[in-house]
């Protein structure tokens, strides 16, 4: 009879290191520094990094066009100059309502 092979037994301390071990890559793979965890945040910061670049490329084109107008439409300098910086044309009167004087004058009405 030919001798016979021991059938391979794996000991309780090697089943709890390799546990361990598993155990250990699972919990580094969740929320180790690459880990799942990181993962996840990282795509909610990057998904939010590309809406606000979304956001800034079109108000960046909408200043372009802006400026474009300024550069290229009297109607537009002309009421830029007016609203924002007061100004008139020659011969022209500006007349300035202060919101207290209006005031004012609607208690005294009644």
């Amino acid at each position: 009879m030919p001798p016979q092979k021991k059938p391979s037994r794996i000991t309780p301390v090697i089943m709890v290191l390799l546990l361990a071990v598993a155990i250990g890559t699972a919990v580094a793979a969740v929320v180790g520094k690459h880990g799942l965890l990181t993962y996840i945040e990282m795509n909610r910061r990057h998904e939010i990094m590309q809406k606000e670049l979304v956001e800034l490329k079109e108000e960046n084109n909408r200043l372009r066009d802006e400026i474009e107008a300024l550069k290229n439409d009297p109607e537009t300098l002309e009421k830029v100059a007016r609203e924002e910086l007061g100004m008139i044309k020659p011969g022209e009167v500006l007349y300035r309502v202060r919101k207290d004087d209006l005031a004012e004058d609607v208690e005294g009405e009644h």
